[in-house]
């Protein structure tokens, strides 16, 4: 399966094995101040809240209640080598604040309502 997240409409795409459309979901995105940075990544793994796995310095570990139920980790992928460079702090997530979805709200995460972010880890994993 395969997630777009379209940065200019707002919307994160779930595609199916085959290439069709699963689902579409409305996202809040990176404030002007802190983009969401465009990008080919892959989803590396998927903590489940209360992030107990997340490293003790992180957002999501000292502050898990603002993640929603999920995050999905992601990792950037150098689209001229193929090769993983590494993760750049944005994910997908939930939210503990729903109001921001449809806006330029996060520090450069892809957040959606909480039981969108449930019902794509389903699909996802």
């Amino acid at each position: 399966p395969a997630v777009v997240v379209d940065l200019s409409e707002g919307v994160l795409y779930h595609y199916d094995l085959e290439g069709y459309l699963y689902e579409a979901y409305p996202v809040a995105q990176g404030k002007a101040t802190t983009p969401t940075k465009p990008g080919l990544r892959v989803v590396t793994n998927i903590e489940k809240y209360p992030y107990s796995t997340a490293p003790k310095t992180t957002k999501r570990a000292q502050n898990p209640e603002a993640y929603g139920p999920y995050t999905v980790c992601l990792a950037n992928i150098d689209t001229k080598t193929g090769k993983i460079t590494g993760s750049d702090g944005q994910f997908i997530h939930g939210t503990n604040q729903p109001n921001s979805i449809g806006k330029k709200f996060s520090k450069g995460c892809v957040r959606l309502n909480n039981d969108d972010v449930s019902e794509l880890v389903k699909r996802l994993a």
